[in-house]
Protein backbone atom coordinates (compact mmCIF):
# COMPACT_ATOMS: atom_id res chain seq x y z
CA UNK A 1 0.00 0.00 0.00
CA UNK A 2 1.46 3.43 -0.95
CA UNK A 3 2.23 5.98 1.74
CA UNK A 4 0.03 8.93 2.59
CA UNK A 5 0.20 12.16 0.63
CA UNK A 6 1.44 15.43 2.11
CA UNK A 7 -1.50 17.82 1.73
CA UNK A 8 -0.24 21.31 0.92
CA UNK A 9 -1.87 24.55 -0.22
CA UNK A 10 -0.19 25.17 -3.59
CA UNK A 11 0.21 28.87 -4.40
CA UNK A 12 -0.24 29.31 -8.16
CA UNK A 13 -1.09 32.98 -8.69
CA UNK A 14 0.62 34.27 -11.82
CA UNK A 15 2.33 30.92 -12.47
CA UNK A 16 2.07 28.91 -15.68
CA UNK A 17 0.01 25.72 -15.79
CA UNK A 18 -0.14 23.49 -18.87
CA UNK A 19 -3.48 21.78 -19.44
CA UNK A 20 -3.49 19.24 -22.28
CA UNK A 21 -7.09 18.47 -23.21
CA UNK A 22 -10.25 20.50 -23.57
CA UNK A 23 -13.08 18.13 -22.64
CA UNK A 24 -15.19 17.52 -19.56
CA UNK A 25 -12.26 16.46 -17.36
CA UNK A 26 -10.35 19.59 -18.36
CA UNK A 27 -13.42 21.61 -17.38
CA UNK A 28 -13.32 20.15 -13.86
CA UNK A 29 -9.64 21.08 -13.64
CA UNK A 30 -10.32 24.65 -14.78
CA UNK A 31 -12.97 25.10 -12.10
CA UNK A 32 -10.20 24.57 -9.54
CA UNK A 33 -7.32 26.25 -11.38
CA UNK A 34 -8.85 29.58 -12.43
CA UNK A 35 -9.70 30.76 -8.86
CA UNK A 36 -6.03 30.31 -7.92
CA UNK A 37 -5.00 33.03 -10.37
CA UNK A 38 -2.78 30.65 -12.36
CA UNK A 39 -1.91 31.38 -16.02
CA UNK A 40 -3.42 28.40 -17.79
CA UNK A 41 -2.32 27.43 -21.28
CA UNK A 42 -4.80 24.95 -22.74
CA UNK A 43 -3.84 22.77 -25.72
CA UNK A 44 -6.53 20.72 -27.47
CA UNK A 45 -7.89 20.31 -31.01
CA UNK A 46 -11.46 20.44 -29.68
CA UNK A 47 -12.65 22.52 -26.74
CA UNK A 48 -15.78 21.89 -24.66
CA UNK A 49 -18.47 24.59 -25.25
CA UNK A 50 -18.59 25.34 -21.51
CA UNK A 51 -14.84 26.06 -21.52
CA UNK A 52 -15.28 28.56 -24.37
CA UNK A 53 -18.22 30.21 -22.67
CA UNK A 54 -16.89 30.47 -19.13
CA UNK A 55 -13.13 30.82 -19.49
CA UNK A 56 -12.39 32.13 -23.01
CA UNK A 57 -14.33 35.40 -23.20
CA UNK A 58 -11.35 37.03 -24.95
CA UNK A 59 -11.98 34.86 -28.04
CA UNK A 60 -14.86 36.07 -30.22
CA UNK A 61 -17.25 33.54 -31.81
CA UNK A 62 -15.97 34.42 -35.29
CA UNK A 63 -12.35 33.91 -34.24
CA UNK A 64 -12.64 30.39 -32.82
CA UNK A 65 -12.21 28.68 -36.18
CA UNK A 66 -10.09 31.30 -37.91
CA UNK A 67 -6.73 30.52 -36.26
CA UNK A 68 -4.96 28.19 -33.87
CA UNK A 69 -3.18 30.21 -31.17
CA UNK A 70 -5.09 32.64 -28.94
CA UNK A 71 -3.54 34.69 -26.11
CA UNK A 72 -5.45 37.03 -23.83
CA UNK A 73 -3.39 40.22 -24.08
CA UNK A 74 -5.36 41.74 -21.20
CA UNK A 75 -5.27 38.64 -19.00
CA UNK A 76 -5.88 39.15 -15.29
CA UNK A 77 -5.62 36.60 -12.51
CA UNK A 78 -8.86 34.69 -11.81
CA UNK A 79 -10.41 36.05 -15.01
CA UNK A 80 -10.06 33.03 -17.30
CA UNK A 81 -7.60 31.07 -19.42
CA UNK A 82 -4.43 32.88 -20.46
CA UNK A 83 -3.77 31.05 -23.73
CA UNK A 84 -5.54 28.51 -25.97
CA UNK A 85 -3.72 26.52 -28.65
CA UNK A 86 -6.43 24.80 -30.67
CA UNK A 87 -4.63 21.80 -32.13
CA UNK A 88 -3.20 18.44 -31.15
CA UNK A 89 -0.37 18.33 -28.63
CA UNK A 90 3.22 18.68 -29.88
CA UNK A 91 6.17 18.04 -27.62
CA UNK A 92 7.69 21.39 -28.60
CA UNK A 93 4.89 22.96 -26.55
CA UNK A 94 6.61 21.76 -23.40
CA UNK A 95 9.21 24.46 -24.05
CA UNK A 96 6.77 27.36 -24.54
CA UNK A 97 7.97 29.21 -21.45
CA UNK A 98 11.23 27.42 -20.75
CA UNK A 99 14.16 29.47 -19.45
CA UNK A 100 17.41 27.51 -19.26
CA UNK A 101 16.82 24.79 -16.64
CA UNK A 102 13.43 26.18 -15.61
CA UNK A 103 10.56 24.46 -17.43
CA UNK A 104 8.34 27.48 -16.88
CA UNK A 105 5.50 25.20 -15.70
CA UNK A 106 4.36 24.98 -12.10
CA UNK A 107 2.02 22.16 -13.12
CA UNK A 108 1.63 19.97 -16.20
CA UNK A 109 -1.78 18.29 -16.46
CA UNK A 110 -3.09 15.88 -19.08
CA UNK A 111 -6.82 15.26 -19.49
CA UNK A 112 -7.06 13.32 -22.74
CA UNK A 113 -8.46 9.87 -23.62
CA UNK A 114 -5.22 8.93 -25.42
CA UNK A 115 -3.49 6.94 -22.67
CA UNK A 116 -0.21 6.28 -24.55
CA UNK A 117 0.17 9.99 -25.38
CA UNK A 118 -0.59 10.96 -21.78
CA UNK A 119 2.09 8.60 -20.52
CA UNK A 120 4.55 9.90 -23.10
CA UNK A 121 3.89 13.50 -21.99
CA UNK A 122 4.54 12.47 -18.39
CA UNK A 123 7.83 10.72 -19.13
CA UNK A 124 9.05 13.39 -21.55
CA UNK A 125 8.32 16.11 -18.97
CA UNK A 126 10.42 14.24 -16.44
CA UNK A 127 13.20 13.65 -18.97
CA UNK A 128 13.39 17.30 -20.02
CA UNK A 129 12.86 19.03 -16.71
CA UNK A 130 13.86 16.50 -14.07
CA UNK A 131 12.00 14.40 -11.53
CA UNK A 132 10.97 17.53 -9.60
CA UNK A 133 8.60 18.63 -12.39
CA UNK A 134 5.04 18.23 -11.09
CA UNK A 135 2.77 16.27 -13.45
CA UNK A 136 -0.76 14.88 -13.13
CA UNK A 137 -2.13 12.37 -15.64
CA UNK A 138 -5.91 12.11 -15.29
CA UNK A 139 -7.22 8.67 -14.32
CA UNK A 140 -3.72 7.23 -13.94
CA UNK A 141 -2.73 7.44 -10.23
CA UNK A 142 0.80 5.98 -10.67
CA UNK A 143 1.59 8.93 -12.98
CA UNK A 144 0.28 11.61 -10.61
CA UNK A 145 2.71 13.63 -8.50
CA UNK A 146 -0.36 15.41 -7.08
CA UNK A 147 -4.04 14.54 -6.80
CA UNK A 148 -7.10 16.75 -7.13
CA UNK A 149 -9.15 16.21 -3.99
CA UNK A 150 -12.62 17.39 -3.00
CA UNK A 151 -12.36 21.05 -1.98
CA UNK A 152 -14.60 22.96 0.37
CA UNK A 153 -14.34 26.74 0.35
CA UNK A 154 -15.75 28.52 3.38
CA UNK A 155 -17.00 31.94 2.39
CA UNK A 156 -18.43 33.80 -0.56
CA UNK A 157 -17.26 33.19 -4.14
CA UNK A 158 -13.73 32.25 -5.16
CA UNK A 159 -11.97 34.57 -2.70
CA UNK A 160 -12.50 32.52 0.44
CA UNK A 161 -9.38 32.39 2.59
CA UNK A 162 -10.38 29.21 4.39
CA UNK A 163 -10.27 25.99 2.41
CA UNK A 164 -10.57 22.30 3.21
CA UNK A 165 -9.38 19.49 0.97
CA UNK A 166 -10.16 15.79 1.32
CA UNK A 167 -8.24 13.24 -0.71
CA UNK A 168 -8.59 9.51 -1.24
CA UNK A 169 -5.21 9.48 -3.02
CA UNK A 170 -6.91 8.71 -6.30
CA UNK A 171 -8.96 5.78 -5.02
CA UNK A 172 -12.49 7.17 -4.60
CA UNK A 173 -13.00 10.77 -5.82
CA UNK A 174 -16.80 10.60 -5.73
CA UNK A 175 -16.78 9.23 -2.19
CA UNK A 176 -14.63 12.09 -0.86
CA UNK A 177 -16.96 14.53 -2.63
CA UNK A 178 -19.83 13.07 -0.60
CA UNK A 179 -17.78 13.44 2.61
CA UNK A 180 -17.08 17.09 1.69
CA UNK A 181 -20.78 17.76 1.14
CA UNK A 182 -21.63 16.21 4.51
CA UNK A 183 -19.07 18.44 6.26
CA UNK A 184 -20.54 21.48 4.48
CA UNK A 185 -24.00 20.65 5.84
CA UNK A 186 -22.62 20.17 9.37
CA UNK A 187 -20.91 23.57 9.39
CA UNK A 188 -23.59 25.53 7.57
CA UNK A 189 -24.38 28.91 9.12
CA UNK A 190 -20.96 29.65 10.61
CA UNK A 191 -19.40 32.91 9.42
CA UNK A 192 -15.86 31.71 8.75
CA UNK A 193 -14.78 34.89 6.99
CA UNK A 194 -15.62 37.03 10.04
CA UNK A 195 -13.88 34.50 12.27
CA UNK A 196 -10.70 34.77 10.19
CA UNK A 197 -10.93 38.56 10.18
CA UNK A 198 -11.14 38.61 13.97
CA UNK A 199 -8.39 36.08 14.53
CA UNK A 200 -6.12 37.81 12.03
CA UNK A 201 -6.66 41.19 13.70
CA UNK A 202 -6.04 39.69 17.14
CA UNK A 203 -2.84 37.96 16.00
CA UNK A 204 -1.55 41.21 14.56
CA UNK A 205 -2.40 43.12 17.71
CA UNK A 206 -0.70 40.69 20.10
CA UNK A 207 2.33 40.47 17.80
CA UNK A 208 2.75 44.21 18.27
CA UNK A 209 2.88 43.71 22.03
CA UNK A 210 5.09 40.61 22.22
CA UNK A 211 7.71 40.36 19.50
CA UNK A 212 11.04 40.78 21.27
CA UNK A 213 12.49 37.26 21.20
CA UNK A 214 11.74 33.54 20.82
CA UNK A 215 10.23 33.42 24.32
CA UNK A 216 7.73 36.09 23.30
CA UNK A 217 6.93 34.20 20.11
CA UNK A 218 6.30 30.94 21.94
CA UNK A 219 4.09 32.66 24.53
CA UNK A 220 2.13 34.53 21.88
CA UNK A 221 1.48 31.37 19.84
CA UNK A 222 0.41 29.36 22.88
CA UNK A 223 -1.85 32.19 24.03
CA UNK A 224 -3.53 32.42 20.63
CA UNK A 225 -3.98 28.66 20.55
CA UNK A 226 -5.65 28.61 23.97
CA UNK A 227 -7.82 31.60 23.13
CA UNK A 228 -9.04 30.06 19.87
CA UNK A 229 -9.76 26.72 21.53
CA UNK A 230 -11.72 28.43 24.31
CA UNK A 231 -14.18 30.06 21.93
CA UNK A 232 -14.32 27.27 19.35
CA UNK A 233 -15.40 27.45 15.72
CA UNK A 234 -18.89 28.76 16.47
CA UNK A 235 -17.88 31.84 18.47
CA UNK A 236 -14.76 33.28 16.84
CA UNK A 237 -16.94 35.31 14.48
CA UNK A 238 -18.03 37.34 17.55
CA UNK A 239 -14.66 37.99 19.20
CA UNK A 240 -14.16 41.38 20.85
CA UNK A 241 -10.67 41.97 19.50
CA UNK A 242 -10.09 45.18 21.48
CA UNK A 243 -10.92 43.61 24.86
CA UNK A 244 -8.96 40.44 24.08
CA UNK A 245 -5.93 42.54 23.17
CA UNK A 246 -6.14 44.21 26.57
CA UNK A 247 -6.40 40.79 28.21
CA UNK A 248 -3.31 39.60 26.36
CA UNK A 249 -1.32 42.67 27.37
CA UNK A 250 -2.31 42.20 31.01
CA UNK A 251 -1.35 38.51 31.01
CA UNK A 252 1.88 39.17 29.11
CA UNK A 253 2.97 41.84 31.59
CA UNK A 254 2.12 39.46 34.43
CA UNK A 255 5.24 37.42 33.70
CA UNK A 256 3.60 35.82 30.63
CA UNK A 257 0.80 34.30 32.67
CA UNK A 258 -1.22 31.56 30.95
CA UNK A 259 -4.05 31.44 33.50
CA UNK A 260 -7.11 32.58 31.54
CA UNK A 261 -10.31 33.83 33.23
CA UNK A 262 -13.07 31.30 33.81
CA UNK A 263 -14.94 30.23 30.69
CA UNK A 264 -18.10 32.02 31.79
CA UNK A 265 -16.21 35.31 32.07
CA UNK A 266 -14.48 34.74 28.73
CA UNK A 267 -17.81 34.30 26.97
CA UNK A 268 -19.49 37.19 28.79
CA UNK A 269 -16.74 39.79 28.48
CA UNK A 270 -14.84 38.94 25.33
CA UNK A 271 -17.60 38.20 22.84
CA UNK A 272 -19.65 40.90 21.11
Amino acid sequence: MPGQSLLLAHRLEGKNVLLVGGGEVALTRLKKLIPTGSRVTLIAPEVHPAVWEKYCSFIGPDEANSRVDFTDKDWRAKNGIYRVIKEGFKFDYLDLYRKDNDSGWSLILTCIPDKPLSEEIYHESKRRFGSQQTVNVADNPPLCDVYFGAELNFGAGDDSRMQLMISSNGMGPRFVALVRDEIRRMLEGIDFESSLDNLGALRQAVRGIASNDSRDTKYRMNWMKRCTETFGIKNCENLNVEELTKLFEKMYNDDQNMQFPREEEMFEKYLQ
